[in-house]
């Protein structure tokens, strides 16, 4: 299991790179920029019937490009004129 940015290698598997992060249930392996570090999560695989918990903080953007190239609080204030 794993999640990706966008700028994760779509044609490469989770954790290949510093974009993406993957766990796995042999070991409990974690794998990032397609390093593997076994037993990080006490040592034990996951098997049928865990429970995998997944917390991924995503922090908003400050300036976000509109449609024509210019920030949206350049656009907002435009908009406002």
């Amino acid at each position: 299991m794993g999640w990706s940015t966008r700028n994760g290698d779509l044609q490469a598997p989770v954790g290949y790179n510093e974009h993406s992060y993957a766990i796995r249930d042999i070991s409990g392996s974690r794998i990032h920029k397609s390093r593997r570090e076994d037993k990080w999560a006490g040592g034990e695989g996951f098997a049928v019937g865990d429970v995998v918990g997944c917390m991924i903080c995503l922090m908003e953007s400050k300036k976000t490009p509109s449609p024509s190239g210019e920030s949206s609080a350049a656009a907002a204030a435009a908009a406002a004129t």
